[in-house]
């Protein structure tokens, strides 16, 4: 034994134990040990007692005193002891036993585990247990799930002794699980800098409460974790082999917030409040609660029949299929009672689609610009220019850009005071004007769909032109060349082939144009006949062809809106060589869109819907109210199903209180500055959170959210995988 005696135990007094040594005696068992002991070899050494030593010229007696001191009669005188003892039989140690079994058993498992992984289903043999239900359809065996499934024993047993998985097994998960294949090893399998954003606004809210204490002491003990940038395995929060009910994603608030700088101890105690969840953006469709419920729904002019109808809370929203979001019904179920009439206004004099100009004819030779209406009385309202959308079609004709940006500032009803340039190139907006008449009723839509697919550019999908060029009525082209131009065909003929045009006659002026209440008869204006309330019609009053929408979602002015807004609000020119900014085919297009986008235009069709602005300078409408993407995963979320259980519409209201206005509830539903500014322009920033409703705080679920309450652990309302939202916004903390 290597450790010393303690000083008061003399070494003849106490008995010399070797339970390290391979043999002990075998009298041992009778408490009888030799002092010796046996050898290395299991061999007793014992012949006397003791082993007598000489003392001057005596020989005296070694026997120890814990095996009773010296004997009486004492050596012999030739110095041999005088009690010889008869040899023992030594036997193993307990250690020494207890090697021979470990070593035995240690053989045997080795030989059974080379057995065992002989056999053609040894991955069953040593397979940890059963897999989880969302695995167990998994028919590829180990390699499917296991970076070693097909390696070598010596790999097997390298991975049984490695504690932390390694990349290459995480890869394999990323396999199956391809949406977090970007930073799918990253916490939250977000962007490290995205992560570091969030913590810093977070961090910057009130402080938390205290953390749990056991979580406290093993922080201290273990240190924080990596930081963002550090991968993280699957395995780290994902434990399978536990059978089919197990769940892969349960994990305990202490793990969430073992890597969170700010731990807390539950949900009501040093939770963060909220901020502005859940409104991190206004609407998408412009709804003024404060406003409709205020003023609109108790309006005296409503009929009895729309009192009875004003709706509550559930006849406008409806749970989606999932139960987790509250959408907005359709049109025709809730809006349609109030809004249908304002969308077919027969009042308004509709979109005009081709309008033909009022030029001096006094100034400009006839015989150079053949025929063209002349001022009259009808014609008070024709303007000396030319609608944004005919604008838009004549912009893709070099001619026009060049004669327009000659034409800059430019009256074309009073040119006496004209240049001879500004003349000839007034003579070529004629012209180019004429052209654009005489393809579409000569060639029909193919020279129409070409200036449309130079004038929208290559972003313009099939279905969007086929919206815009298969709904212009050809026979109105007709019709409006017949009323106005009856001599085209010739003249422009013979302007193209350079003959001299002959004096021309006067155009027919026209009927007057019917009243607007007049029998809706959508085919009349093949023949003229101004007589409709919605579609294609002409109007005399001004020489234009127009349109009116045919009701709720018009095809038409949906896609040249979502033409117009994709350069909208751009500030860039695409300009044409040799034209201007203001005149390009891009400015063509914003003034096509913000003739139609304001809140008044006919349709009224932005009065509702918003429009956001994005990266490239464009603007995308919504069309839609919030529909749930299945495939966003925020880190915030929430369920309506099991939180709406009254069977009125009180339900909502707990939760969602209406803001007082400030002030009366009709200057809400006018202009509100995150929808519309004061001259009616276009708010495009998505994220102004000026909404109806005050924001919820997080007492008002901590009143049910509370230990020994309702859930109130981490994963109740937060996913821990997190996909961004498919709009391109940032994931919601």
């Amino acid at each position: 034994m290597s450790a010393e005696l303690p000083p008061d135990v003399r070494f003849d007094e106490s008995r010399y134990e070797r339970p390290n040594q391979e043999w002990v005696c075998g009298r041992a068992c009778e408490g009888q040990t030799c002092p010796l002991g046996p050898s290395e070899r299991g061999e007793c050494q014992a012949a006397y007692e003791c082993t007598p030593y000489r003392k001057d010229d005596r020989w005296v007696c070694a026997r120890l005193a814990s095996r009773g001191g010296k004997c009486p009669s004492g050596p012999l005188p030739d110095g041999a002891c005088c009690r010889p003892i008869i040899p023992c039989r030594p036997v193993r140690s307990v250690l020494a036993r207890r090697r021979v079994v470990t070593l035995f058993v240690f053989a045997l498992a080795l030989g059974g585990a080379l057995v065992l992984a002989g056999l053609p289903k040894r991955r069953n043999l040593v397979s940890p247990g059963p897999l989880t239900s969302h695995h167990s359809a998994i028919d590829k065996g180990c390699a499917a799930c296991h970076a070693i499934g097909e390696g070598t024993l010596a790999d097997w047993v390298h991975a049984s002794v490695v504690s932390a998985p390694g990349a290459d097994q995480s890869e394999l998960c990323l396999d199956c699980h391809r949406q977090y294949r970007q930073h799918g090893l990253n916490p939250h399998s977000q962007d490290p800098q995205v992560l570091a954003a969030i913590t810093q606004r977070v961090s910057s809210a009130e402080p938390s409460g205290t953390a749990p204490f056991l979580l406290s002491v093993a922080r201290f003990a273990m240190g924080a974790p990596a930081d963002a940038n550090h991968a993280l395995a699957c395995a780290a929060c994902h434990n399978e082999h536990r059978g089919s009910d197990a769940s892969l994603t349960a994990m305990t608030d202490m793990q969430c917030q073992v890597c969170h700088d700010r731990p807390f101890r539950s949900f009501s105690q040093g939770h963060p409040e909220f901020g502005h969840y859940p409104y991190l953006r206004r609407t998408l469709l412009y709804f003024d609660h404060v406003s409709h419920y205020g003023s609109h729904f108790t309006d005296p002019r409503l009929s009895a029949s729309q009192k009875d109808r004003v709706p509550g809370c559930r006849e406008c929203h409806v749970q989606d299929p999932a139960g987790q979001a509250m959408v907005v019904r359709g049109f025709d179920t809730v809006c349609a009672i109030c809004h249908r009439e304002q969308i077919e206004d027969d009042t308004s004099p509709g979109v005009p689609f081709l309008a033909l100009p009022i030029l001096d004819l006094k100034t400009l030779d006839a015989t150079r610009i053949g025929q063209w209406p002349a001022v009259f009385d009808k014609h008070l309202l024709a303007a000396a220019d030319v609608p944004p959308l005919m604008r838009l079609l004549l912009r893709a004709d070099p001619e026009f850009a060049e004669a327009e940006s000659q034409l800059a500032g430019v009256d074309l009803s009073d040119l006496s005071q004209a240049s001879e340039r500004q003349k000839q190139a007034a003579e070529s907006y004629v012209w180019s004007i004429k052209k654009l008449i005489y393809e579409a009723v000569t060639d029909g839509q193919a020279p129409l769909r070409q200036r449309f697919v130079l004038a929208l550019g290559s972003k313009a999908a099939k279905t969007e032109l086929d919206d815009i060029v298969g709904q212009v009525p050809l026979p109105a082209f007709a019709a409006a060349q017949q009323r106005w131009l009856p001599d085209l065909k010739s003249e422009f003929e013979a302007h193209q082939d350079g003959r001299q045009l002959s004096l021309p006659r006067a155009a027919p002026k026209g009927d007057a144009e019917t009243p607007k209440d007049a029998a809706p008869a959508r085919e009349s204006v093949l023949a003229g006949d101004r007589s409709v309330t919605s579609g294609w019609y002409l109007r005399d009053v001004d020489l234009s062809l127009r349109y009116r929408p045919v009701g709720h979602a018009d095809r038409f002015l949906r896609a040249w809106l979502d033409a117009g807004a994709r350069v909208g609000q751009s500030s860039s020119a695409d300009a044409a060589p040799g034209s201007s900014p203001g005149t390009s085919l891009t400015a063509a297009l914003k003034g096509v869109f913000h003739s139609l986008a304001r809140p008044s235009a006919v349709g009224r069709c932005m009065k509702c819907h918003t429009a956001d602005s994005d990266a490239a300078g464009g603007t995308t409408i919504r069309w839609l109210s919030r529909q749930p993407a299945l495939e966003d995963r925020n880190f915030t979320k929430f369920s309506h199903r099991p939180h709406i259980t009254p069977p009125g519409n009180d339900g909502c209201l707990p939760c969602h209180s209406l803001k007082e206005a400030s002030d009366s509830a009709a200057s809400w539903s006018l202009f509100r500055p995150v929808f519309l500014g004061a001259d009616g322009s276009l708010n495009t920033n998505p994220h102004g959170l000026d909404g109806n409703f005050a924001p919820l705080s997080k007492a008002q679920c901590a009143s049910c959210h509370a230990p020994g309450a309702a859930r109130d652990g981490c994963l109740t309302c937060h996913n821990y995988h997190i996909l961004s939202g498919r709009r391109g916004t940032s994931p919601r903390p």
